[in-house]
């Protein structure tokens, strides 16, 4: 009998190693799958009842043979957003650490099973080991582990409290805000759990649960500046996703080393979220990846002009979605027009005009129609000033056009957000408006 098992784990390990999945019955024996070796693939499922064997981590403390179900709604910080595509697995190394992953559905180690929120945050866990099992629970740059008492046979309902992404602490995202004139990042901030609003939904300086540095606009007094975040390439290091909202000062980007700081920061894996007027931390650093509106004899790869693309119309828009996970978690969110669009309202004169996402995975998450002014034509376009007035356009100079809105892309092992729009209007009180929404649901797909 013992020949036979050897035999039998032989087959195993050759199949493991030539990329392929065994199944063999030798001696009386039903093994399924593999065994997870160093150079297989780090997601590979070990099957229930079997020992992971010396080296590859402890069996787990739980009863591998008998199963259970696992069931739950994750949320954010709040407590309240449900979180959709949260990845939910049982590792099988019950003891080590794992770090947090972005590819979604894929546990980044051994894993006995797995699932994911569906839009409305919920998940069904089956083939859960009897026992007490740790679960874990990964999502963008939060993270979360529990121990969960599982009955053979029977499925375990989780509170709340066990599915909620902490807002510090080991799993919450390491998070820095660049302030700007225009736009409010930090509220919405806030109104997913990591800080405290007032009536008007505004952030209360001093509850916030991330960093602050001030860049223009509505500051903690105090708070240290962009600039010295900026021309740190060990600061930006401690952080997950650095925000930058519309109208920060942009005179840090007349360093050559603050935009290799900000392209060497992305390429080791961390996020940069930038929205609007901002633009320019995404066109200076990496040039190719947007084609935005004006400058159309600057070589895709070369930074255009500074400001060149400010070029949209104020107003409001009807945007499509188009995920459909994000358009289902909007619906069940109340969030989306009678049609199914998302309402974008606030743009303001002199929004950064996007053409079209150039780069290889990217992906265009809002999209919808837009006013501007054709390049050249603005009486303020290339001027690189952000007074957030209406440009003058004459009527003729006038243009419409069916436009990416949001949009995200990879660079090395991070990802840049950019959004044409306003997270925040003021005085709109506590609640996420539509697009705060959209871009609440994007914070964690970074």
């Amino acid at each position: 009998m013992q020949t036979g098992k050897r035999c039998v784990m032989a087959q195993i390990l050759r199949g493991c190693r030539s990329g392929t999945a065994s199944t063999v019955l030798a001696a009386g024996l039903y093994v399924a799958s593999v065994l997870l070796l160093p150079g297989c693939d780090s997601g590979a499922r070990v099957p229930l009842g079997q020992n992971p064997g010396p080296g590859l981590g402890p069996a787990p403390g739980p009863n591998p043979v008998q199963r259970g179900t696992v069931e739950g709604v994750v949320y954010a910080p709040d407590g309240t957003t449900v979180i959709a595509g949260a990845l939910v697995y049982v590792p099988v190394n019950q003891t080590r650490e794992t770090k947090v992953s972005r590819q979604a559905g894929t546990p980044p180690e051994q894993s006995y099973t797995s699932t994911t929120s569906g839009p409305d945050g919920r998940f069904r866990l089956s083939d859960v080991p009897s026992g007490p099992v740790l679960i874990r629970f990964l999502k963008g740059a939060f993270s979360l582990a529990r121990v969960v008492s599982v009955t053979a046979g029977q499925t375990t309902a989780l509170a709340k409290a066990d599915t909620t992404f902490p807002a510090t602490g080991t799993g919450a995202a390491r998070l820095a805000v660049v302030t700007g004139s225009f736009d409010r990042i930090e509220n919405v901030l806030a109104k997913l759990g990591l800080g405290t609003t007032d009536e008007f939904g505004s952030l209360q300086f001093g509850t916030q649960k991330f960093d602050i540095y001030n860049g223009g606009g509505n500051s903690p007094e105090g708070a240290p500046t962009a600039r010295g975040l900026l021309e740190d390439p060990a600061r930006l290091a401690q952080y997950n996703i650095v925000f930058i909202n519309c109208g920060a000062d942009e005179e840090p980007l007349d360093s050559q080393q603050v935009r290799a700081n900000l392209r060497n920061y992305v390429s080791n894996g961390g996020s940069l979220y930038v929205t609007d007027l901002a633009y320019d931390y995404v066109e200076q650093i990496f040039p190719g990846a947007i084609d935005f509106l004006g400058s159309d004899n600057t070589p895709a790869d070369q930074p255009e002009q500074q400001g060149v693309a400010e070029l949209g119309e104020g107003g409001a828009t009807d945007a499509s979605v188009l995920d459909a996970t994000m358009q289902a978690w909007l619906g069940s969110r109340n969030a989306l027009t009678a049609g199914g669009a998302v309402h974008i309202d606030g743009l303001i004169g002199g929004f950064a005009v996007m053409n079209q996402l150039l780069a290889p995975n990217g992906k265009e998450w809002i999209r919808g129609p837009v006013s501007f002014s054709e390049p050249g034509r603005s009486a303020a376009a290339g001027s690189g000033g952000h007074s957030h007035q209406q440009r003058p356009t004459s009527r003729a100079s006038r243009a419409q056009g069916i436009k990416p809105l949001t949009v995200t892309f990879p660079f090395g092992a991070g990802r840049v957000l950019y959004t044409s729009y306003h997270t925040v209007e003021a005085d709109k009180g506590g609640d996420l408006l539509p697009q705060e929404q959209v871009l609440a649901y994007l914070m964690f797909e970074l």
